[in-house]
């Protein structure tokens, strides 16, 4: 219950509720929970170039060549790397969709009215 109590967002009643409810379980289901906690130990790192936990050193995202090595983004924890790509992701994407919207508003009433024997590509 005191090693459970040191995780961080676990108080001392959430440890106990813990420990109650892994106690009711088949043993199985601790000792499963065990060994995934000690696979993760074992095979997740901090990257060497970043700190980012990772499986790999480099990590993929040290490693992708489209990336400008010049360019720092500091976060406050590694799971935040993923949120934040989502986020960057998710607005160059919306960007985009904007950029070919007004593209084709442009080109309708750039080309409306005039006699094309062909569509517009748009």
């Amino acid at each position: 219950m005191a090693e459970l109590a040191k995780l961080p967002g676990i108080g001392r009643k959430t440890a106990q509720r813990l420990t109650f409810h892994l106690l009711k379980q088949p043993a199985e289901t601790a000792e499963r929970l065990a060994d995934a906690i000690r696979r993760v130990r074992g095979t997740v790192m901090a990257c060497g170039v970043c700190g980012n936990l990772s499986d790999e050193d480099p990590c993929p995202i040290c490693r992708d060549p489209r990336r400008d090595a010049a360019l720092l983004c500091v976060v406050e924890e590694s799971g935040d790397v993923e949120m934040l790509e989502d986020l960057v992701l998710a607005a160059v994407a919306e960007a985009q969709k904007r950029a070919a919207e007004l593209y084709q508003a442009e080109v309708r009433k750039l080309a409306s009215g005039l006699p094309f024997p062909f569509q517009l590509p748009l």
